[in-house]
């Protein structure tokens, strides 16, 4: 039997051969071939060295196998791990470059912090001293922590009876919730759909008052609902008494109304309404939408006057009015035609005084009225005898003209009038000069005109002479008051 025994690291290769019949003891033999051979001690140092190397090696490698199977377990899984940091590495970048702009702002605050230590260090200190002064309060309270303590448990009945009440008094609640249905709220104005009804014994029982933070007005508004109307009181306040000696009981003082007057517009004014028996109502004056008042007429609304007045005015002390009046002064040289007498006129105006609202104008010694109504007329002349040195009848006189200037009505010698006058004068020597003065009333309509003549009579009574310019002054004043409106003599 042959058997190669080889290691390449160990030895080199050795053949043995053998059979089972030799026995050749002790030999040191180069080769050696047997079939069979029993062998007690056999000795080779370099097949020992190999087998001993090849266990080393056996053990080596079961070893190894097991730590080249745990590492390809771990490759494959850290292959996964791997592939995981690189996105974390990609993501963590763009964290970093976050961070570094944070760190850069967070410098900053802490620089800002730092500046805020040092001033709450500042308030710490401040605050030291008001918390030794609050610990002193503290300690001067005590006293009266301790008399609150005793107030509570003295007060701890009265909150167990308040407790008693209020569960009492939640049916009553209910019921006044239930009272004040209609009553709502939007924005700052609260709605009342329902009457409202106020009985209180003090006064005052309703009071408007603006806060006391709050400068400015008070205002209490009525608005009625009307369209088309002007006979019924749209809005109105009465005041009434509650008498139970009479019946009925309630009776009525005095109404005050605001009525349309023009539905049109829808504008209106006041009406104040008086009750003679309590209950009947009368109209006892009224203010139109343009402030002019009627007393005494009813319910009608007038705008022909400031005040009207149906019935008879009591003035205890005085009126005092700043009369329409208008006074012209007329030169006394100048004369139409360059004559005195047969009916010439003066034409020019030394002066003119106006108080109140103009109501005439001149021209030309004429007057013309621009407002209808009753007038006092009142004339005054002082003549003066410059050449005339003898006996002179001197007369002035008015006359109403038309548009066109005709005369409508002559007052020399009328006698239904007081417009005209005379006087007579003697030489220089005797008495030169005199005064003619005189005044009435006259109803003159928008339009219509005045002129005050004179007529002169040097030898008889016919008034038909005449007298140069030069001859005669006269100082003529006529002064003009508007009565009314209206035609006194024909109301």
């Amino acid at each position: 039997m042959s058997k190669t025994l080889f290691n390449t690291n160990t030895f080199q290769s050795k053949t043995l051969q053998n059979s089972n019949t030799i026995d050749i003891g002790e030999s040191n033999v180069t080769n050696f071939t047997a079939t069979n051979a029993t062998i007690t001690n056999l000795t080779n140092t370099e097949l020992q060295a190999a087998t001993t190397g090849v266990a080393t090696n056996a053990s080596a490698i079961t070893t190894n196998s097991n730590n080249i199977s745990t590492n390809t377990s771990n490759i494959a899984t850290n292959t996964s791990a791997i592939a995981t940091n690189t996105s974390n590495i990609a993501t963590n970048t763009s964290n970093i470059a976050t961070n570094t702009s944070a760190i850069a702002t967070n410098t900053s605050a802490i620089a800002t912090n730092t500046s805020n230590i040092a001033t709450n260090t500042s308030a710490i200190a401040t605050n030291t001293s008001a918390i030794a002064t609050n610990v002193t309060n503290i300690a001067t309270n005590t006293s009266a922590i301790a008399t609150n303590v005793t107030n509570i448990a003295t007060n701890a009945t009265d909150i167990n009876t308040n407790k008693t009440n209020i569960s009492s008094n939640t049916s009553s609640i209910s019921t006044i919730n239930t009272n004040i249905d209609g009553l709502t709220k939007s924005g700052g104005i609260t709605t009342l759909s329902n009457r409202l009804y106020i009985q209180a014994g003090n006064k005052p029982q309703l009071k408007l008052e603006r806060p006391t933070d709050s400068n400015g007005d008070v205002e209490f508004q009525l608005i009625g609902r009307r369209t088309g109307s002007t006979s019924a009181r749209h809005t109105r306040i009465d005041f009434q008494n509650d008498d139970s000696g009479v019946s009925p009981s309630i009776r009525t003082m005095v109404s005050v109304v605001g009525r349309v007057t023009n539905h049109t517009d829808n504008v209106g004014g006041l009406e104040i309404v008086n009750f003679a028996d309590g209950e009947t109502e009368t109209g006892a004056l009224t203010m139109s939408h343009n402030g002019n008042f009627n007393i005494g007429n009813g319910s009608v609304f007038q705008d022909d006057h400031k005040l009207s007045i149906g019935g008879t005015l009591n003035v205890g002390s005085y009126i005092y009015q700043i009369p329409q009046m208008v006074s012209y002064n007329f030169d006394k040289a100048i004369v139409s035609n360059d004559l005195w007498g047969n009916g010439n006129t003066q034409t020019d105006l030394d002066s003119t005084r106006t108080s109140g609202t103009a109501f005439s104008s001149h021209s030309s010694g004429i007057i013309t009225f621009s407002q209808t109504g009753t007038y006092n007329i009142k004339v005054s002349g002082n003549l003066q005898s410059i050449n005339q040195n003898d006996r002179l009848a001197f007369a002035v006189y008015l006359v109403t003209l038309n548009a066109s200037n005709d005369v409508i009505t002559d007052y020399f010698e009328n006698s239904d009038y007081n417009f005209f006058g005379w006087l007579y004068s003697r030489n220089t020597t005797d008495g030169a000069h005199g005064n003619i003065s005189f005044q009435d009333h006259l109803y003159m309509t928008s339009g219509q005109k005045i002129n005050i003549r004179n007529k002169l009579d040097v030898d008889g009574t016919d008034f038909n002479d005449t007298l140069a310019e030069a001859d005669l002054n006269n100082y003529l004043n006529l002064c003009i008051t508007k009565i009314t409106d209206q035609d006194i003599y024909n109301p």
